[in-house]
């Protein structure tokens, strides 16, 4: 794998998440000036910047689930240093209900690393699924 390849590095987050990593070991794979951007509607929405911020909204996404996150990448489709992936998650909420959603996640990398991630997702079923199990109420926008 060259690992200058814009879509050997997201592959390559991709497999470390699905493995069931610690958010240390997911940041080795982010610039650190990262940006990760989530769309309005979630819990979690915002921009969140460099590894403490990235380290913040993965704080309140680990809370919500039971088992490790199941990745799959449906495609993958890359120019220059974009990087648009297609990826199913598969997990269990914090009750042990199945969870299962479709993601758009669009990558920016640059010299091997994730330096801007825009990620969207079916905030009303993860609202249902994940986050009121949990406990956590919506954004008010």
């Amino acid at each position: 794998m060259n690992e200058q390849d814009p879509k050997a590095v997201v592959r390559a987050y991709f497999e470390a998440v699905h493995k069931g990593h610690l958010t240390d070991d997911l940041l080795a794979f982010m610039s650190e000036d990262v940006t990760w951007w989530i769309q309005q509607a979630s819990p979690s929405a915002g921009t969140y910047e460099g590894h403490a911020g990235v380290k913040r909204l993965f704080s309140i996404d680990i809370p919500i689930f039971s088992a490790p996150l199941q990745v799959e990448i449906v495609r993958m489709l890359a120019e220059g240093e974009t990087v648009a992936a297609e990826v199913e998650i598969r997990t269990k909420n914090k009750d042990g209900k199945e969870y299962f959603n479709q993601y758009s996640f669009w990558f920016e990398v640059r010299a091997g690393k994730i330096r801007r991630v825009r990620e969207y997702l079916d905030t009303l079923y993860a609202q249902q699924v994940l986050f009121d199990p949990a406990g956590i109420a919506p954004k008010r926008h």
